[in-house]
């Protein structure tokens, strides 16, 4: 059975309740694990999240139930248990069974950008081949780390390891391509033919394939990279009407 295409989250005012009180209830908890926890053995329990930064993260529908279930879950003594990491730091139960999901899930997408990245004309790989080779290496040895290397891992397994990954990673690209085509073309004749015609594209994924597999979008990861050699009324001309082709198909 085919995967079902992510669409971008639309907001409604109960998704905003519904994780406002999972922010709340979570915070509740950790405030009071704080408070019957002596001042200088606090570090094994995990920080407070904060409504406007977990809801600007979230975006698709899929996200938000998996963060609402997660957090849901830290609740008893079982989740509140203290337990310590190869390298000796201590955590929850709850936070170490949480990363070990996000783990699994990060390292098969770092292994696909690996594999994206393995081109044969780069003896060594491409740069970004080497980075995702030592984010992987990170995220897998996530349990014998410690201090400044361990909170890196971390911020990595929860943004690889999260299911809207290719949609952030989407809607990243979206925004910058769009602010750069305004920066760099906008005085060409096929500029606003161009931006007409992508901003019906919805789907930032959409967006975002279709601009990769383009005559010159499979060839450059930044815009800024396609006027140096190429004349940029032919690029516009040619996204434009591949863009126009693709719709007719």
């Amino acid at each position: 059975m085919a995967r079902k295409k992510q669409q971008l989250i639309v907001w409604t005012k109960k998704d905003e309740t519904r994780l406002k009180k999972t922010v709340t209830d979570f915070n509740k908890r950790v405030k009071r694990l704080k408070e019957k926890t002596p001042r200088g053995k606090r570090g094994y329990l995990p920080d407070e999240i904060s409504f406007t930064g977990t809801r600007k993260l979230i975006k698709t529908k899929d996200e938000l139930e998996r963060i609402i279930d997660e957090y849901s879950k830290f609740k008893g003594k079982e989740a509140y248990k203290k337990v310590t990491l190869k390298s000796g730091k201590k955590i929850t139960k709850w936070e170490k069974e949480k990363l070990q999901k996000e783990q699994k899930r990060a390292v098969q997408k770092l292994q696909r950008e690996i594999r994206k990245e393995k081109r044969p004309e780069y003896r060594m790989g491409t740069p970004e081949y080497q980075y995702y080779k030592k984010a992987l290496q990170s995220v897998k040895d996530f349990e014998k780390l410690t201090g400044k290397k361990l909170q890196e891992a971390i911020k990595r397994i929860e943004s690889y390891g999260s299911l809207d990954f290719d949609m952030r990673k989407a809607t990243i690209y979206r925004k910058n391509y769009m602010t750069m085509l305004r920066k760099e073309y906008q005085n060409y004749d096929n500029y606003l033919k161009l931006v007409r015609r992508l901003n019906k594209i919805q789907n930032p994924l959409d967006f975002y394939n279709f601009i990769k597999n383009s005559t010159y979008g499979g060839k450059v990861e930044d815009i800024t990279y396609m006027y140096d050699s190429t004349d940029g009324e032919a690029i516009l001309g040619s996204l434009f009407e591949e863009l126009v082709n693709k719709e007719g198909e």
